[in-house]
């Protein structure tokens, strides 16, 4: 008797291999989303740790600066260029002191200097994420709703593995099986629009998170945080350092500014 095999039409079997497609594409996205959330929380974690430990002391000098114009354009006219000068001191002295304060209550034991926090989750929990986020990701939504819900459950699990709590993570996971509604079967038509559609978000969603990865590494405090990794391997402290250079910095406007109070002041005062 001849054996029976199955016939593989041309419209089935470009449904198989765009369903390969988005799986492949689908890990991809797993791998780039968590390649950005590491990046950004690694970037999250020095900037408290920088403004701590040297934004505080650049607030300082900034304020020291602002005093020292606004004395001395108290002996030139109001609408002259020392005015000017010390209107947008001071503007720049409030909004340092701004940051500083925004930044003075981020995190526990992040405001000295010393060894860099960084942000190390380990590989299980890395593991962990990329599978959780290839189930979830928005941009295989297939309906407002659900790529609402899926978008809050994303926020969640960025959230938990900022924090780097895989108990978290798991609760994500546990509540998408739960609330995963059964899809009723599809025309062989209607799935393969859909699966090409899901390619093309999943795709567009690639390009944004190269841009935004790219972003985050080549800005300029990324490149301040790999620079003061690797002074700290080769035993130097970068943010001590430049704490100290602002530390002198401000002992010499201090000095000045105590120099104008005496010379300004009544003689025998």
């Amino acid at each position: 008797m001849q054996n029976l095999t199955a016939v593989s039409y041309p419209d089935v079997q470009e449904l198989r291999d765009k369903k390969e497609e988005l799986g492949r594409l689908q890990q991809e996205l797993a791998e780039r989303e968590l390649e950005f959330s590491t990046r950004r929380n690694e970037l999250h974690l020095f900037e408290k740790h920088y403004h701590q430990a040297v934004g505080k002391k650049y607030a300082e000098l900034d304020e020291l600066k602002a005093r020292v114009l606004e004395f001395a354009s108290g002996f030139f006219p109001k609408t002259g260029p020392r005015w000017e000068q010390a209107e947008a001191a001071r503007e720049q002295a409030e909004r340092s002191k701004k940051e500083a304060r925004e930044h003075a209550d981020e995190g526990e034991g992040t405001g000295e200097t010393g060894k860099t926090l960084t942000f190390n989750p380990p590989d299980d929990l890395k593991k962990l994420f990329r599978e959780v986020a290839k189930k979830i990701h928005p941009d295989l939504a297939e309906s407002e709703a659900e790529s609402r819900r899926r978008h809050t459950l994303m926020a969640r699990l960025n959230k938990a593995y900022a924090e780097m709590d895989a108990e978290a993570v798991q609760a994500v996971s546990r509540e998408w099986e739960d609330e995963a509604d059964e899809k009723s079967d599809l025309p062989l038509g209607a799935q393969l629009a859909r699966i090409i559609e899901k390619i093309s978000r999943v795709r567009k969603r690639l390009e944004s998170l190269q841009t935004q990865i790219d972003d985050v590494v080549h800005s300029e405090m990324f490149g301040l945080k790999e620079g003061v990794e690797k002074a700290e391997r080769e035993g130097r402290d970068v943010l001590r350092e430049m704490c100290d250079e602002i530390d002198e910095k401000s002992q010499t406007i201090k000095s000045r500014l105590r120099a104008l109070a005496s010379d300004c002041s009544p003689q025998g005062q």
